[in-house]
């Protein structure tokens, strides 16, 4: 018998380094992403936030945890807070 390699695939916040569902891993990386979006998770500037990362300020732009500021209809950086808790400096 011959060894096999798979790879499964998950997502992992790119904030707090929670993963989206521990039980599951799939081979296909498109259905991560589908269920991330279901599971309110958001992609901005080309990282994921998990529920706990992010929120819709009172200007209905989207607030992540390290600091970042993001138009909420589009992956537009509007601008980065300082001294946020898991900025360095």
């Amino acid at each position: 018998m011959g060894i096999i390699r798979e790879y499964f695939f998950n997502m992992r916040c790119d904030c707090c380094g929670e993963i989206l569902n521990d039980e599951y891993w799939t081979s296909d990386e498109d259905s991560v992403k589908f269920n991330a979006e279901n599971s309110d998770w958001t992609e901005r500037g080309g990282k994921w936030y998990c529920p706990n990362c992010w929120h819709y300020n009172e200007d209905d732009n989207i607030e992540t945890k390290d600091g970042k500021v993001w138009d909420g209809e589009i992956d537009e950086l509007k601008y980065e807070r300082l001294n946020t808790p898991n900025s360095e400096g």
